[in-house]
Protein backbone atom coordinates (compact mmCIF):
# COMPACT_ATOMS: atom_id res chain seq x y z
CA UNK A 1 0.00 0.00 0.00
CA UNK A 2 0.99 3.46 -0.52
CA UNK A 3 1.20 5.99 2.22
CA UNK A 4 0.63 9.31 0.80
CA UNK A 5 -1.25 11.01 -1.65
CA UNK A 6 0.29 11.66 -5.22
CA UNK A 7 1.10 15.41 -5.39
CA UNK A 8 2.53 15.56 -8.85
CA UNK A 9 1.95 14.03 -12.38
CA UNK A 10 4.78 12.67 -12.45
CA UNK A 11 3.95 10.80 -8.73
CA UNK A 12 0.68 9.53 -10.29
CA UNK A 13 1.99 8.31 -13.26
CA UNK A 14 4.70 6.17 -10.91
CA UNK A 15 0.97 5.83 -8.70
CA UNK A 16 -0.97 4.55 -11.97
CA UNK A 17 1.44 2.35 -13.76
CA UNK A 18 2.41 0.40 -10.42
CA UNK A 19 -0.54 -2.17 -10.94
CA UNK A 20 -1.58 -0.99 -6.98
CA UNK A 21 -4.30 1.62 -8.41
CA UNK A 22 -6.86 1.26 -5.52
CA UNK A 23 -10.44 1.98 -5.78
CA UNK A 24 -9.78 5.02 -3.46
CA UNK A 25 -6.71 6.13 -5.91
CA UNK A 26 -8.83 6.50 -8.23
CA UNK A 27 -11.24 8.78 -6.49
CA UNK A 28 -8.27 11.04 -5.36
CA UNK A 29 -6.90 10.87 -9.13
CA UNK A 30 -10.55 12.21 -10.57
CA UNK A 31 -10.79 14.87 -7.98
CA UNK A 32 -6.82 15.65 -8.95
CA UNK A 33 -7.67 16.12 -12.27
CA UNK A 34 -10.36 18.23 -11.77
CA UNK A 35 -8.68 21.06 -10.14
CA UNK A 36 -7.07 22.75 -13.00
CA UNK A 37 -7.02 22.10 -16.22
CA UNK A 38 -3.41 21.67 -16.46
CA UNK A 39 -3.22 18.96 -14.30
CA UNK A 40 -4.73 16.33 -17.79
CA UNK A 41 -2.29 17.69 -19.64
CA UNK A 42 0.81 17.59 -17.26
CA UNK A 43 -0.79 13.61 -16.86
CA UNK A 44 -0.37 13.52 -20.24
CA UNK A 45 3.12 14.59 -20.93
CA UNK A 46 3.92 12.49 -17.98
CA UNK A 47 2.43 9.47 -19.24
CA UNK A 48 4.41 10.22 -22.78
CA UNK A 49 7.55 10.52 -20.89
CA UNK A 50 6.94 6.75 -19.56
CA UNK A 51 5.79 5.39 -22.82
CA UNK A 52 9.28 6.74 -24.29
CA UNK A 53 11.12 4.63 -21.71
CA UNK A 54 9.51 1.92 -22.03
CA UNK A 55 9.98 1.92 -25.91
CA UNK A 56 14.08 2.92 -25.29
CA UNK A 57 14.57 0.15 -22.83
CA UNK A 58 13.92 -2.36 -26.00
CA UNK A 59 15.15 -0.54 -28.62
CA UNK A 60 18.48 -1.54 -29.92
CA UNK A 61 18.91 2.10 -31.96
CA UNK A 62 18.40 4.00 -28.97
CA UNK A 63 20.22 1.84 -26.90
CA UNK A 64 23.27 2.54 -29.52
CA UNK A 65 22.43 6.01 -29.41
CA UNK A 66 22.37 5.98 -25.29
CA UNK A 67 25.96 4.60 -25.46
CA UNK A 68 27.44 7.20 -27.61
CA UNK A 69 25.73 9.68 -25.61
CA UNK A 70 26.94 8.57 -21.91
CA UNK A 71 30.05 8.52 -23.52
CA UNK A 72 29.83 12.29 -24.55
CA UNK A 73 30.60 14.83 -21.83
CA UNK A 74 28.49 17.22 -22.93
CA UNK A 75 25.06 15.09 -22.50
CA UNK A 76 21.85 16.64 -22.14
CA UNK A 77 19.04 14.15 -20.07
CA UNK A 78 15.70 14.27 -19.86
CA UNK A 79 14.47 12.90 -16.80
CA UNK A 80 11.88 10.03 -17.13
CA UNK A 81 9.92 8.28 -14.88
CA UNK A 82 10.01 4.18 -15.03
CA UNK A 83 8.51 1.43 -12.29
CA UNK A 84 9.14 3.08 -9.11
CA UNK A 85 12.49 4.20 -10.34
CA UNK A 86 13.91 7.16 -12.80
CA UNK A 87 15.68 6.53 -15.53
CA UNK A 88 17.84 9.18 -17.26
CA UNK A 89 17.09 9.41 -20.78
CA UNK A 90 19.74 10.90 -23.30
CA UNK A 91 17.90 13.14 -25.39
CA UNK A 92 19.06 12.27 -28.50
CA UNK A 93 17.80 8.65 -27.65
CA UNK A 94 14.49 9.81 -26.69
CA UNK A 95 14.59 12.51 -30.17
CA UNK A 96 15.00 9.31 -32.52
CA UNK A 97 12.29 7.17 -30.99
CA UNK A 98 9.82 10.76 -31.54
CA UNK A 99 11.31 10.59 -34.70
CA UNK A 100 11.38 6.78 -35.31
CA UNK A 101 7.66 6.23 -33.80
CA UNK A 102 4.79 8.52 -34.52
CA UNK A 103 3.88 8.58 -31.32
CA UNK A 104 -0.90 8.57 -31.03
CA UNK A 105 -1.16 7.91 -27.83
CA UNK A 106 -3.55 6.65 -25.79
CA UNK A 107 -6.26 9.12 -23.44
CA UNK A 108 -5.57 9.35 -19.79
CA UNK A 109 -9.13 7.78 -19.14
CA UNK A 110 -8.15 3.91 -19.82
CA UNK A 111 -6.12 3.84 -16.56
CA UNK A 112 -8.99 3.59 -14.56
CA UNK A 113 -12.01 2.77 -14.33
CA UNK A 114 -15.51 3.97 -13.60
CA UNK A 115 -17.93 2.84 -10.87
CA UNK A 116 -21.40 2.27 -11.83
CA UNK A 117 -24.55 0.32 -9.90
CA UNK A 118 -25.96 -2.34 -12.24
CA UNK A 119 -29.38 -2.95 -11.75
CA UNK A 120 -30.92 -5.71 -14.16
CA UNK A 121 -30.26 -5.20 -17.50
CA UNK A 122 -27.48 -4.25 -19.83
CA UNK A 123 -23.53 -2.97 -19.00
CA UNK A 124 -21.66 -1.61 -22.55
CA UNK A 125 -18.08 -0.08 -22.30
CA UNK A 126 -17.53 1.77 -25.71
CA UNK A 127 -14.21 1.15 -27.15
CA UNK A 128 -10.99 2.05 -24.98
CA UNK A 129 -12.97 2.06 -22.15
CA UNK A 130 -13.01 0.82 -18.53
CA UNK A 131 -16.01 0.80 -16.56
CA UNK A 132 -16.64 -1.62 -13.00
CA UNK A 133 -20.23 -2.34 -11.69
CA UNK A 134 -21.43 -3.26 -8.40
CA UNK A 135 -23.94 -6.01 -9.15
CA UNK A 136 -27.31 -6.16 -7.04
CA UNK A 137 -25.66 -8.65 -4.57
CA UNK A 138 -22.41 -7.39 -3.79
CA UNK A 139 -20.76 -8.90 -6.53
CA UNK A 140 -18.31 -6.70 -9.34
CA UNK A 141 -18.42 -6.96 -12.67
CA UNK A 142 -15.65 -5.06 -14.40
CA UNK A 143 -15.92 -4.56 -18.31
CA UNK A 144 -12.89 -4.37 -20.57
CA UNK A 145 -13.10 -2.13 -23.72
CA UNK A 146 -15.97 -2.67 -26.03
CA UNK A 147 -17.43 -5.21 -24.01
CA UNK A 148 -21.52 -5.76 -23.66
CA UNK A 149 -23.21 -8.26 -20.60
CA UNK A 150 -26.92 -8.44 -19.51
CA UNK A 151 -27.53 -9.29 -15.98
CA UNK A 152 -30.62 -11.11 -15.17
CA UNK A 153 -30.66 -11.42 -11.28
CA UNK A 154 -33.36 -14.05 -9.74
CA UNK A 155 -34.51 -15.81 -6.63
CA UNK A 156 -32.63 -18.81 -7.10
CA UNK A 157 -29.98 -17.88 -9.35
CA UNK A 158 -27.58 -14.84 -10.82
CA UNK A 159 -26.95 -15.13 -14.26
CA UNK A 160 -24.42 -12.44 -16.17
CA UNK A 161 -24.93 -13.34 -19.94
CA UNK A 162 -21.33 -12.18 -21.57
CA UNK A 163 -22.49 -11.26 -25.62
CA UNK A 164 -18.74 -10.19 -26.22
CA UNK A 165 -15.69 -8.43 -24.82
CA UNK A 166 -13.58 -9.27 -21.49
CA UNK A 167 -14.99 -9.51 -18.11
CA UNK A 168 -13.36 -9.90 -14.55
CA UNK A 169 -15.77 -11.08 -12.00
CA UNK A 170 -15.50 -10.86 -8.10
CA UNK A 171 -18.23 -13.04 -7.13
CA UNK A 172 -19.29 -12.65 -3.49
CA UNK A 173 -20.20 -16.33 -1.80
CA UNK A 174 -23.83 -17.59 -1.64
CA UNK A 175 -24.10 -21.46 -1.98
CA UNK A 176 -27.41 -21.55 -2.61
CA UNK A 177 -27.26 -19.36 -5.61
CA UNK A 178 -25.48 -19.84 -7.94
CA UNK A 179 -23.09 -17.25 -10.04
CA UNK A 180 -23.84 -18.06 -13.59
CA UNK A 181 -22.15 -16.47 -17.18
CA UNK A 182 -23.38 -17.33 -20.00
CA UNK A 183 -21.21 -16.71 -23.20
CA UNK A 184 -22.37 -18.32 -26.67
CA UNK A 185 -22.80 -21.82 -25.83
CA UNK A 186 -20.29 -21.87 -22.54
CA UNK A 187 -21.46 -21.53 -19.07
CA UNK A 188 -18.95 -20.56 -16.25
CA UNK A 189 -21.12 -21.87 -13.04
CA UNK A 190 -19.35 -20.69 -9.58
CA UNK A 191 -20.56 -19.70 -5.99
CA UNK A 192 -18.70 -17.17 -5.12
CA UNK A 193 -14.57 -16.75 -6.92
CA UNK A 194 -12.67 -13.97 -8.98
CA UNK A 195 -12.34 -15.24 -12.32
CA UNK A 196 -11.72 -13.42 -15.63
CA UNK A 197 -13.61 -14.32 -19.22
CA UNK A 198 -12.26 -13.04 -22.26
CA UNK A 199 -15.25 -14.10 -24.99
CA UNK A 200 -14.64 -13.04 -29.08
CA UNK A 201 -18.00 -14.13 -30.51
CA UNK A 202 -17.33 -13.49 -34.18
CA UNK A 203 -13.97 -15.83 -33.61
CA UNK A 204 -15.93 -18.61 -31.68
CA UNK A 205 -12.94 -18.21 -29.06
CA UNK A 206 -12.72 -17.90 -25.71
CA UNK A 207 -10.41 -18.01 -22.50
CA UNK A 208 -11.71 -18.36 -18.75
CA UNK A 209 -8.80 -17.66 -16.02
CA UNK A 210 -9.61 -18.27 -11.93
CA UNK A 211 -8.02 -15.85 -9.97
CA UNK A 212 -9.19 -16.95 -7.01
CA UNK A 213 -11.36 -20.09 -6.00
CA UNK A 214 -13.03 -22.65 -8.10
CA UNK A 215 -15.03 -22.31 -11.21
CA UNK A 216 -16.87 -24.92 -13.49
CA UNK A 217 -16.96 -24.48 -17.08
CA UNK A 218 -19.38 -26.29 -19.39
CA UNK A 219 -18.92 -26.65 -23.18
CA UNK A 220 -19.92 -28.29 -25.93
CA UNK A 221 -18.06 -31.44 -26.58
CA UNK A 222 -16.68 -32.06 -30.09
CA UNK A 223 -18.75 -35.71 -31.02
CA UNK A 224 -20.36 -35.81 -27.62
CA UNK A 225 -23.00 -34.09 -25.36
CA UNK A 226 -21.91 -31.09 -22.91
CA UNK A 227 -18.56 -31.26 -20.64
CA UNK A 228 -17.45 -30.01 -17.48
CA UNK A 229 -14.37 -28.95 -16.74
CA UNK A 230 -13.46 -27.80 -13.06
CA UNK A 231 -11.08 -25.27 -12.73
CA UNK A 232 -8.59 -24.16 -9.47
CA UNK A 233 -7.01 -20.82 -9.19
CA UNK A 234 -3.76 -19.68 -11.63
CA UNK A 235 -5.69 -21.98 -14.26
CA UNK A 236 -6.80 -21.33 -17.80
CA UNK A 237 -9.27 -22.60 -20.16
CA UNK A 238 -8.67 -21.52 -23.88
CA UNK A 239 -11.30 -22.57 -26.69
CA UNK A 240 -9.98 -21.71 -29.80
CA UNK A 241 -11.96 -20.98 -33.27
CA UNK A 242 -11.17 -25.12 -33.60
CA UNK A 243 -13.77 -26.41 -31.20
CA UNK A 244 -11.32 -27.33 -29.03
CA UNK A 245 -10.46 -26.99 -24.94
CA UNK A 246 -6.89 -26.58 -23.90
CA UNK A 247 -6.15 -26.23 -19.89
CA UNK A 248 -3.17 -23.99 -19.35
CA UNK A 249 -1.40 -22.23 -16.58
CA UNK A 250 -1.37 -18.64 -15.77
CA UNK A 251 -0.45 -16.44 -13.00
CA UNK A 252 -3.82 -14.61 -11.63
CA UNK A 253 -1.13 -10.96 -11.94
CA UNK A 254 -1.64 -11.76 -15.74
CA UNK A 255 -4.98 -13.16 -16.60
CA UNK A 256 -6.75 -9.60 -14.84
CA UNK A 257 -3.78 -7.20 -15.63
CA UNK A 258 -5.77 -5.30 -18.43
CA UNK A 259 -7.78 -4.18 -15.74
CA UNK A 260 -5.28 -1.63 -15.02
CA UNK A 261 -4.16 -1.08 -18.70
CA UNK A 262 -1.76 -3.88 -19.25
CA UNK A 263 -2.38 -6.67 -21.99
CA UNK A 264 -0.26 -10.03 -21.43
CA UNK A 265 0.04 -12.68 -24.40
CA UNK A 266 1.51 -15.83 -23.70
CA UNK A 267 2.33 -17.53 -27.44
CA UNK A 268 -0.73 -16.32 -28.82
CA UNK A 269 -1.86 -16.36 -32.11
CA UNK A 270 -1.67 -12.86 -33.29
CA UNK A 271 -5.46 -12.83 -35.28
CA UNK A 272 -6.05 -13.56 -31.24
CA UNK A 273 -3.88 -10.87 -29.76
CA UNK A 274 -5.20 -7.92 -32.66
CA UNK A 275 -8.61 -8.62 -31.40
CA UNK A 276 -8.02 -8.08 -27.99
CA UNK A 277 -5.78 -4.88 -28.05
CA UNK A 278 -8.28 -3.39 -31.13
CA UNK A 279 -10.80 -2.85 -28.24
CA UNK A 280 -8.53 -0.01 -27.02
CA UNK A 281 -7.30 1.25 -30.43
CA UNK A 282 -9.36 4.36 -32.03
CA UNK A 283 -9.01 2.45 -35.33
CA UNK A 284 -8.32 -1.28 -35.34
CA UNK A 285 -5.53 -3.43 -36.27
CA UNK A 286 -6.02 -5.63 -39.31
CA UNK A 287 -3.96 -8.36 -41.07
CA UNK A 288 -3.49 -7.71 -44.86
CA UNK A 289 -3.71 -11.62 -45.14
CA UNK A 290 -4.79 -14.58 -42.94
CA UNK A 291 -1.01 -16.05 -43.49
CA UNK A 292 0.32 -13.08 -40.99
CA UNK A 293 -2.79 -13.69 -38.11
CA UNK A 294 -1.14 -17.60 -37.47
CA UNK A 295 2.26 -15.93 -36.21
CA UNK A 296 2.31 -16.09 -32.72
CA UNK A 297 3.10 -13.56 -30.58
CA UNK A 298 4.46 -13.13 -26.41
CA UNK A 299 4.99 -9.83 -24.22
CA UNK A 300 3.25 -7.25 -22.61
CA UNK A 301 1.70 -4.37 -24.11
CA UNK A 302 -0.05 -1.07 -22.95
CA UNK A 303 -3.49 -0.92 -23.81
CA UNK A 304 -4.08 1.58 -26.52
CA UNK A 305 -0.56 1.90 -27.22
CA UNK A 306 -1.13 1.29 -31.34
CA UNK A 307 3.05 1.94 -32.16
CA UNK A 308 4.32 -0.01 -29.63
CA UNK A 309 2.71 -2.77 -31.09
CA UNK A 310 3.97 -1.85 -34.09
CA UNK A 311 6.96 -1.70 -33.35
CA UNK A 312 7.47 -4.64 -31.86
CA UNK A 313 5.27 -6.08 -34.74
CA UNK A 314 7.92 -4.98 -37.16
CA UNK A 315 11.12 -6.26 -34.94
CA UNK A 316 9.61 -9.65 -34.72
CA UNK A 317 8.19 -10.23 -37.98
CA UNK A 318 9.06 -7.14 -40.64
CA UNK A 319 5.43 -6.39 -40.38
CA UNK A 320 4.51 -2.54 -41.35
CA UNK A 321 1.72 -0.71 -40.40
CA UNK A 322 -0.35 1.15 -43.16
CA UNK A 323 -2.68 4.14 -42.24
CA UNK A 324 -6.00 4.42 -43.63
CA UNK A 325 -9.07 6.19 -43.22
CA UNK A 326 -10.59 3.75 -40.91
CA UNK A 327 -8.02 1.42 -39.83
CA UNK A 328 -4.22 -0.01 -39.60
CA UNK A 329 -3.17 -2.11 -42.06
CA UNK A 330 -0.28 -4.81 -41.28
CA UNK A 331 1.90 -5.35 -44.63
CA UNK A 332 5.28 -7.41 -44.88
CA UNK A 333 7.79 -5.41 -45.45
CA UNK A 334 9.83 -6.58 -48.25
CA UNK A 335 12.76 -4.96 -47.31
CA UNK A 336 12.99 -6.74 -43.82
CA UNK A 337 14.57 -10.10 -43.86
CA UNK A 338 12.66 -12.17 -40.80
CA UNK A 339 13.38 -15.89 -39.55
CA UNK A 340 10.31 -18.25 -40.44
Amino acid sequence: MFRSKPKTAAEWMVRISSGELSDRDRRDLETWLALKPENKKDLERSRQLWSFSAQLRNSPAARSLLERDEASEGSKYWLVFGSLRRYLVPAAAAAAVIVAVFLSLPQIGQFFSSSRIAADGGATTARGEIASYTLPDGSTLTLGAASTARIAFNDKQRIVYLSGGEGFFDVKHNPARPFIVVAGKKRVVVTGTKFNIDYFPKESAMQVAVVEGLVNVTFPAPNAGPRTMPLRQNEVVQFPANGSAVRRFMTATHASAWREGQLYFDDAELSEALASVNRYFPKPLVVSNPEMGKRTVTGMFRAGDVHAVLVSLNDLYGFKGKELADKWLLVQDSKAARPN
